[in-house]
């Protein structure tokens, strides 16, 4: 459990955030909010990385996985070494590393470069990388700072596989993209004007998910879209849909991989 209370920081004048309070509790917690609002600082506050100006963090003491928004990892170092090398410095016993790497790396599914070197990984692998070795030890705290980011389709999809298992641990999940995190989320933590708003999920999509649109796959950048599979999957977060041939409304049994669903994200 982790509780914020009257949690200030700023940077030199400039209130980042201002006197928030948080209860977090072993769940799922997705936190939003436009570029800029400040979600990487709270998350470091939380992580005790940088110092801060008002209030107090407490937890339990716990071990902590942390993705930081921008991973890197030892480019010349073997990428089973890389995270043995996790293990160590989290005092994980050396008898359950290798199970323990291996566990990580599959899930991710990345097994079968355990033996490559780091730099031979593509931007999305090291990404990956970065959100397996935040598993290392089950930590009582996992903290992922735009985990998605470089991961193509299919692999965002698995992400949330991997997080909607019960790990009985707190997690925050850090993300502008709201789709992410839908059906995985208990709780939606939103940042705006240095401020903290608590939303259930249903309550959030209802804000925030009121129009849809299908394009082209041809038409929209990689970032921007989910696939058809995804929006059969979600069908009760969205309320409308214009089809980019006809304006109209298409058929549930026309919809095709030619085709992705644009979601209005945060503003």
């Amino acid at each position: 459990m982790i509780k914020v209370d009257g949690l200030l920081k700023k940077y030199g004048r400039k209130t980042v955030i201002d006197h928030i309070d948080l209860h977090l509790e072993n769940k799922t917690y997705a936190l939003l909010g436009p570029n800029g609002a400040g979600k990487t600082t709270l998350l470091r506050c939380i992580c005790g990385l940088i110092p801060i100006n008002g209030g107090t963090i407490k937890g339990d003491n716990g071990l902590i996985g942390y993705l930081p928004q921008h991973f890197g990892a030892f480019k010349e170092m073997i990428v089973y070494d890389f995270l043995d090398y996790l293990c160590f410095l989290k005092k994980i016993d050396k008898k359950e590393r290798e199970d323990e790497i291996n566990r990580v790396l599959e899930s991710v599914h990345l097994l079968d470069k355990s033996s490559d070197r780091c730099s031979t990984l593509s931007g999305g692998m090291i990404r990956r990388l970065g959100i397996a070795q935040s598993m290392l030890g089950n930590p009582d705290l996992i903290i992922l700072d735009e985990p998605t980011t470089g991961l193509d389709i299919e692999e965002r999809m698995h992400f949330k596989t991997i997080m909607s298992h019960s790990m009985n641990n707190t997690r925050i999940i850090s993300t502008h993209i709201v789709e992410d995190i839908e059906g995985l989320a208990d709780e939606i933590l939103l940042l705006k004007d240095h401020k903290i708003e608590v939303f259930n999920e249903d309550d959030f999509l209802k804000l925030t998910h009121n129009r849809v649109y299908e394009v082209p796959t041809s038409q929209v950048k990689e970032n921007d879209f989910i696939i058809s599979e995804y929006f059969n999957q979600n069908k009760q977060s969205i309320s409308r849909i214009i089809s980019d041939e006809d304006r109209g409304e298409p058929c549930e049994e026309t919809l095709s991989d030619s085709y992705i669903y644009y979601f209005k994200g945060i503003k």
